[in-house]
């Protein structure tokens, strides 16, 4: 939506540009990139342990379990800040997260459909 033209007054202007610049802080905003960068390879990161066959009583030179377990271990701080930058989206910017995770876990044939590598 443009802005209308003949506002008149002074403050009314000011207080349009106010809130033209606040509304651009919100849709420059990293957050949004941010949580999708973090929970896009917590998915990745958690589909590989679903898949992995991982033996506790293999060799100690095999660190899959070291690894796993250290992922497990050190998990909570990741998702505290999934939290986190939840909390400092904006509606829309989480409707958009949420409408760019449900389009990227659709079928191959789906995501090309609908050309599923949206900019958020």
């Amino acid at each position: 939506m443009d802005k209308p033209k003949g506002i008149k007054g002074k403050e009314t202007l000011e207080y349009i540009e106010y809130l033209e610049k606040r509304n651009s802080l919100y849709e420059n905003s990293p957050y949004k990139q941010s949580y999708l960068a973090l929970v896009n390879q917590l998915d990745h990161w958690n589909r590989q342990l679903v898949e992995a066959q991982i033996d506790i009583f293999a060799e100690s030179t095999d660190k899959v379990f070291q690894r796993a377990h250290k992922f497990f271990s050190e998990s909570k701080p990741y998702f505290e800040q999934l939290e986190y930058l939840r909390g400092l989206m904006t509606a829309e910017d989480i409707k958009k997260v949420d409408e760019t995770r449900k389009l990227g876990k659709g079928s191959a044939a789906e995501r090309h459909i609908f050309n599923a590598t949206p900019k958020v």
